[in-house]
């Protein structure tokens, strides 16, 4: 419930950054038979506290019609960590791929685009450990795909008729499986929180 009140203070802010962001005499955004959009990626993952500065979004989607569309998205987003102690050095790395598809809402305000999305698809989380120094390196690694959806709002401020600065974030869950000692699977939910920010291009207007 708070990732939730959360998300829903932070799609209402994306709001009013896209606002004062606006030129005063902007282009209006053409509607368009489909669009393409990539850009960076910023995550934040709520149950680990841990944030991934690097990343990176694409998506496509085919427009129903002016309120509807059906899109794909794929993003990337990496964290990597070096510690040296007694000669050693350790590096530890973790990354999260997303393959996500879904229904789109979309609206305007002025010269403004606005829309919401409900995508599901898949997770990949990878992490490893290399250790060098003292003796023979080591390697580990590990790689887990499960479930994910992602509620997301966004903005397009308009830059020509065709193109437009997004600004987009997604509530990420992701299905989590753990084994107890007595052999039973249990399930919990990841809870992550990406920003988007790219260019979108329109085209079949």
């Amino acid at each position: 419930m708070h990732v939730m009140r959360g998300f829903a203070l932070a799609a209402g802010v994306l709001g009013l950054v896209a606002l004062s962001a606006l030129p005063a005499r902007a282009a209006e955004i053409t509607p368009a038979s489909g669009e393409i959009a990539a850009g960076y990626s910023y995550l934040k993952d709520n149950t680990g506290g841990t944030s991934f500065p690097a990343g990176w979004f694409f998506s496509a989607g085919a427009h129903i019609n002016e309120g509807f569309a059906v899109v794909g998205d794929i993003s990337g987003n990496y964290k990597s960590e070096t510690a040296s102690a007694g000669g050693v050095t350790v590096t530890g790395s973790a990354k999260v791929h997303t393959f996500l598809a879904g229904p789109r809402m979309m609206g305007r305000a002025g010269p403004l685009a606005f829309y919401g999305q409900f995508l599901v698809g898949a997770a990949t989380v990878s992490a490893g450990v290399n250790a060098t120094g003292v003796g023979p390196s080591l390697n580990v690694s590990a790689s887990d795909t499960q479930f994910c959806f992602a509620p997301g709002a966004g903005v397009d401020v308009p830059v020509t008729s065709a193109a437009a600065l997004r600004v987009g974030m997604n509530s990420r869950l992701i299905r989590s499986n753990a084994t107890a000692s007595s052999g039973v699977t249990s399930g919990s939910w990841a809870t992550e929180v990406q920003v988007q920010v790219g260019l979108v291009v329109r085209f079949g207007q």
